[in-house]
């Protein structure tokens, strides 16, 4: 098991089910934090990782069922 990476000097990163990936991308956009382009993996669950100006981690999953 990988240790908490709090631990090794980053920040812990929060991992956020949405239903609308795109939606919470330019939300998360607009609330000041950097958003990765969005992954589609075989069109079965998109990502996305936000990093907020305190380099707090965010990554934002949706699955598409």
């Amino acid at each position: 098991m990988n240790a908490d990476p709090a631990e090794k000097g980053q920040p812990a990163r929060i991992l956020l089910g949405v239903d609308d990936i795109d939606a919470a991308a330019a939300d998360a956009t607009s609330a000041g934090a950097e958003v990765s382009p969005i992954e589609t993996y075989e069109s079965v669950m998109a990502w996305a990782e936000a990093t907020g100006p305190a380099h707090q981690r965010l990554s934002l999953v949706q699955i598409k069922l």
